[in-house]
């Protein structure tokens, strides 16, 4: 008895950290993909506007602000992926977090 008493709590144990393992997955898959789709939309609306950009160069003055906004566009890039770093590692630490804790599903 005290056998199938140790396997059946331990059961359950498992049970409950997969439970625990799968809802804190979901959780984190589902903030990944909506900031991945953000920052498509963003790269993109950005990538429209160098393109636009680039159409409209016709003279030096045209070409010097293109470039500019070429510079411009390099810096705001630069700091989306840093802001994209910073949110994937705050993932993280939730991740790590919820699975400390043995939190719930939302």
């Amino acid at each position: 008895m005290n056998i199938t008493h140790s396997v059946n709590e331990q059961s359950s144990k498992l049970k409950s950290a997969a439970k625990v393992l799968g809802a804190v997955s979901i959780d984190s898959l589902e903030d990944v993909m909506k900031n991945n789709l953000e920052s498509y939309a963003y790269y993109n609306a950005l990538a429209i506007r160098q393109l636009r950009s680039v159409a409209s160069v016709h003279d030096t003055e045209s070409l010097r602000q293109c470039l500019a906004d070429s510079i411009s566009a390099s810096s705001e890039i630069a700091k989306r992926m840093i802001s994209d770093g910073q949110f994937l590692l705050s993932i993280g630490a939730r991740f790590k977090d919820g699975l400390s804790q043995g939190d719930e599903p939302r």
